[in-house]
This record gives C-alpha cells, structure tokens and sequence, in this order.
C-alpha cells in the first residue's frame, strides 16, 4: 500500500512539476530513451525492456503533447530520438519545434 501511495503522489505532482518547467520555456527536449534499442534476438530471450520507456511514460500520463524525432546516429544503421515535450494544449508548437530540428538536421 506504501508503494501505491507513492506512486499517487508522484502521479499528482509531476504535471505540475511538467507545467512549472514549462513556465521558462517553449518545450522541454530529452531522448527519447535512455539507451538505443535492444535488439529482435535480445527481445526474444525475455529481457526486460520496461526501463526502454522511462523517459516516455512519465509524459504518456502528465497529458502534455509530445513526440519522438528520430534522429540518425552517424556511422550506424539505428537512429536515436529525441523527445519534444510542450505545454498542455500546445500541440501546434511541439510540431513546430520538431520541423525545424528536422530541418536543421537535414541541412
């Protein structure tokens, strides 16, 4: 019960902590993952991947807009991504920001 407490808590907090950041700036960017992804035969031997999502999760429920640019890795077939996270209701300026890190990156 200590846990489920916790995680309510934190649950109620972090939009507001989201929203506070959000308060100095347009987006906030991060990677999308914590890592590059795992690969079909290390997926398959049943690793875990539930730590993959740790930076997306927390946004899936904050219901701030967010999306994942992927980015190349130069000198590797993977790609990267990076994440765009914006102010509830400013899903227009997550897109915007996202077009012009993909137009700066196609240059």
């Amino acid at each position: 019960m200590a846990q489920l407490g916790a995680a309510e808590v934190i649950r109620r907090e972090f939009p507001s902590a989201v929203d506070r950041a959000l308060d100095t700036t347009d987006v906030i960017v991060l990677p999308t993952l914590p890592d590059l992804p795992i690969s079909i035969k290390t997926a398959l031997n049943e690793t875990s991947v539930i730590a993959m999502s740790s930076l997306i999760r927390p946004f899936n429920l904050s219901g701030h807009p967010a999306l994942s640019l992927p980015i190349a890795i130069e000198g590797s077939p993977l790609k990267a991504g990076l994440q765009i996270v914006g102010r509830k209701g400013a899903d227009e300026t997550v897109c915007a920001v996202a077009s012009r890190f993909e137009a700066a990156l196609n240059h």
